[in-house]
């Protein structure tokens, strides 16, 4: 306890963004390989 609320809730946006980037990042790098390959 006493760890404050928009800690943890900015924790919570920095994790679910580093996803998303890792994701997109992913998606743009087997796309490229796709379109490549094609």
């Amino acid at each position: 306890m006493g760890f404050p609320t928009w800690i943890r809730y900015r924790g919570f946006v920095v994790a679910l963004l580093g996803f998303a980037i890792t994701r997109f990042f992913a998606a743009g790098c087997s796309w490229s390989r796709l379109r490549r390959h094609a």
